[in-house]
């Protein structure tokens, strides 16, 4: 259960990050450090998001690895996608009112079943398989 709430907080620190990546303008930071302006607001507006870009790819490092020691790693990326993915759409919809198309409901729907399929099956049915490889040269 504590791996899942990892995932969740991987999310939403992802959904932020993705945010952060709208809203961030390296070409105008730089011109503004070219102009001298460092000093001014419009450069505090532009190094926050910068920073924030930093900082929360590093906690987002720290928190999905945490879930990767619980789990598998492939339950773990599908989950944080594919949840990182909804809450996205929810954001563009809601918060920037960008339109979605039905078939891209159910696309997301696919996934959102796909990462269910991947919660639901026991990984612990599923044997290994050994290959064994034949080095030996004719």
């Amino acid at each position: 259960m504590r791996a899942y709430i990892y995932i969740l907080i991987a999310v939403v620190l992802q959904t932020l990050w993705g945010i952060v990546l709208k809203v961030l303008d390296f070409e105008k930071a730089f011109a503004l450090i070219r102009q001298g302006q460092i000093w001014d607001t419009a450069f505090l507006e532009q190094i926050i998001p910068i920073i924030a870009y930093f900082v929360l790819g590093l906690v987002i490092a720290i928190v999905i690895s945490k879930a990767y020691k619980l789990l598998p790693m492939s339950i773990v990326y599908a989950a944080w996608m594919g949840l990182t993915l909804l809450l996205q759409v929810i954001v563009d919809v809601f918060f920037y009112q960008i339109p979605m198309h039905v078939i891209q409901y159910l696309f997301i729907a696919c996934i959102l079943a796909g990462i269910l399929g991947m919660k639901l099956s026991n990984p612990k049915s599923i044997q290994p398989v050994e290959i064994e490889i034949d080095d030996s040269v004719d």
